[in-house]
């Protein structure tokens, strides 16, 4: 089995997407993802808790209003 960095970028749909190189493109090519924490994450929550905490008192106190959900086809 060979290692080889390549690298990767998410989508506008949210899917992990990579190139290979030119001449794996008539090979059977399996791809192992080691996934490492990214320097855009932050150590904890704590800062998610300080903003809830922060909220105001009257926050959504006139309630929730959510339109109907739109008709889905099932699968």
């Amino acid at each position: 089995m060979h290692s080889i960095h390549l690298t990767s970028h998410t989508n506008k749909n949210g899917l992990l997407t990579i190139q290979l190189p030119q001449e794996w493109a008539e090979q059977e090519v399996d791809v192992v993802l080691k996934l490492e924490k990214s320097a855009k994450q932050g150590k904890s929550l704590a800062q998610a808790f300080d903003l809830l905490a922060n909220m105001p008192n009257d926050f959504m106190s006139m309630g929730r209003e959510d339109t109907t959900p739109q008709m889905r086809k099932d699968w």
